[in-house]
């Protein structure tokens, strides 16, 4: 049995494990280059490769749900429920961790990212539930885009904190 969207998940989990790759590349060039890491620069760095890897994984899940016989409505349902519940609980810690490395008012474009996430989990969450609909393939795999999406987003917001110059020793 073939699941819909498999092949999608499969080179999005590709994609999001390239994105950590690049992300663990810019930080050793930054490295290289002398530079200390900031606890902001951390933080980021922990958003890219924590965000990509949970995509990465979620990417796989209902591919290996697939092996099990299940239907393809609960398939979605359970992933979409491990998705909602990981990515929930994550959106949490990284608003207390940015408020505990950033304290003070939160940036605009900050809560405009954040509302952003918290879209992509809501989707994931109804979902889960599938109020009026049958749980599917297309909610789950443009939740999981998104997130990446917004990581590489945020990444494009801040590239200025990973790219200037260090200061001269």
């Amino acid at each position: 049995m073939t699941l819909t969207g498999s092949d999608y998940l499969l080179h999005l989990s590709a994609l999001a494990v390239s994105f950590v790759g690049f992300s663990a590349v810019v930080v050793a060039l930054r490295r290289a280059l002398g530079a200390e890491l900031s606890d902001l620069h951390m933080h980021f760095v922990s958003l890219f490769i924590e965000g990509g890897l949970a995509v990465a994984a979620f990417g796989l899940l209902p591919v290996a749900l697939s092996f099990t016989g299940l239907a393809d409505s609960t398939i979605w349902r359970l992933s979409s429920a491990a998705a909602a519940v990981i990515f929930s609980g994550y959106l949490i810690v990284l608003f207390r961790r940015r408020r505990r490395v950033a304290p003070g008012p939160v940036p605009l474009r900050t809560s405009v990212d954040y509302v952003m996430y918290i879209m992509a989990a809501l989707v994931l969450w109804v979902n889960t539930v599938g109020f009026r609909f049958q749980p599917s393939a297309a909610p789950y795999a443009l939740a999981l885009t998104w997130f990446l999406v917004m990581g590489a987003w945020v990444f494009v917001q801040n590239r200025d904190l990973f790219f200037r110059q260090p200061p001269s020793r």
